[in-house]
């Protein structure tokens, strides 16, 4: 999963479940150059990785989507907020930040963040950033997602998250695509219950059809696509749970 920002941030998630960070903004003669297609080329390395952070604060599973909330045009890479969801149902979100652990104490308590001793050990994130890099991610929230629905059975596998995509005029919530066809809406704030809290599947499916990639209209921004593993399509507003449209992939002609 790779997401960027144009304030000339980019981020990765690995399938080893690390969380990585790049600056663009330095200057090329600090990282490794090669040739590449005839023209010499900058190799940077990361500003920060999550794997260097204390355990339990990244994630622990393949990181399947990562997404930034829209920035404004002057936008500064400390203004960004990353998030990261990985194959077992772990959303996280980061806060991009700059500056020593006492000047990132300070802002989060200024933005009414998370501070030390409200759940959030800065000193967890300090050796994630790489010596002389000027960012790092800070965590500021998690959420398990992958919950089985209330009557599920003690047997049933747990699901697996696919996709990921945050509300347009609400980055705080996401939605969230999972591998038994479920699609739910979450909130980044432990006590927020957004509603509809999950998206009905086409009514006619007779199986579970996993969800592979959301999009939201970019002119309607309540309105948004679910395309599912079997090749279908369903239009789906955020004001009810059952979908407006589904478009069926043409059927196969008999062998």
């Amino acid at each position: 999963a790779i997401a960027s920002a144009p304030c000339r941030v980019a981020l990765a998630g690995t399938a080893e479940g690390a969380v990585q960070l790049w600056d663009l903004r330095d200057s090329e003669a600090r990282h490794e150059r090669a040739t590449l297609g005839g023209a010499m080329r900058a190799l940077r390395s990361a500003a920060f990785s999550s794997h260097g952070c204390a355990l339990n604060e990244g994630h622990e599973a393949p990181v399947v989507a990562l997404a930034l909330a829209p920035p404004t045009a002057a936008a500064e890479a400390e203004d960004l907020v990353a998030t990261s969801l990985d194959s077992a149902g772990r959303l996280l979100v980061w806060q991009l930040l700059e500056g020593s652990l006492t000047q990132l104490g300070e802002r989060l308590s200024e933005e009414g963040l998370p501070r030390e001793g409200d759940g959030l050990n800065l000193d967890a994130f300090a050796y994630g950033q790489t010596v002389g890099a000027r960012l790092r991610l800070v965590r500021t929230s998690a959420v398990h997602v992958c919950a089985p629905p209330a009557r599920a059975v003690a047997a049933v596998l747990p699901a697996t998250a696919l996709c990921l995509a945050l509300l347009p005029l609400d980055p705080s919530r996401c939605l969230v695509g999972l591998d038994n066809g479920r699609l739910v809406q979450v909130s980044r704030y432990a006590n927020a219950r957004p509603s509809p809290a999950e998206f009905a599947p086409p009514p006619d499916s007779s199986r579970a059809r996993a969800v592979t990639c959301l999009a939201f209209s970019p002119s309607l921004c309540s309105a948004f696509l679910a395309g599912r593993a079997d090749g279908s399509v369903s239009l789906y507003t955020l004001s009810a749970s059952l979908p407006l449209l589904v478009l069926e992939p043409p059927a196969l002609a008999p062998a």
